[in-house]
């Protein structure tokens, strides 16, 4: 994975999230990892030097596999994809980690990175961010 400062992407979020979907993963490869798919959340900026700190908000329903690993990790990657992958998205969306190992069985490859996971099919202009948690 090539990292990119966040500035300087050139990015709109809202096609991004709401048409282009994401995966939120968290989990590393030694406990293991879980994934699922949004079409929601906020990535934006906070106070901070230099124009403000990166931030990312995500909403995880209580009854998420998911949430489990982004509770229990200090880091999540939020992936994106080009239209390609909306089969697989989908299918990662609506079956749970807990019943089978849907990543495997949608053809993606997991990359492992700074104790986190993210994907090696994320689309290179849209990337996987890596994203310290602030809290629950």
């Amino acid at each position: 994975m090539k990292e990119i400062q966040v500035k300087d992407l050139q990015l709109n979020p809202m096609t991004l999230i709401s048409d282009g979907w994401m995966l939120i993963t968290a989990g590393n490869e030694k406990n293991g990892f879980n994934t699922m798919t949004a079409s929601w959340g906020h990535l934006g900026a906070i106070w901070g030097t230099n124009k403000g700190l990166p931030t990312a908000t995500v909403y995880i329903r209580p009854h998420r596999y998911t949430k489990e690993f982004v509770d229990r990790e200090d880091e999540f990657t939020l992936s994106f994809f080009n239209n390609d992958y909306k089969r697989q998205l989908a299918y990662l969306g609506t079956h749970s980690g807990r019943d089978e190992d849907k990543v495997a069985k949608m053809g993606l490859s997991p990359g492992f990175v700074d104790n986190t996971t993210y994907f090696k099919e994320a689309d290179a202009l849209r990337t996987s961010f890596l994203l310290e948690k602030l809290s629950s």
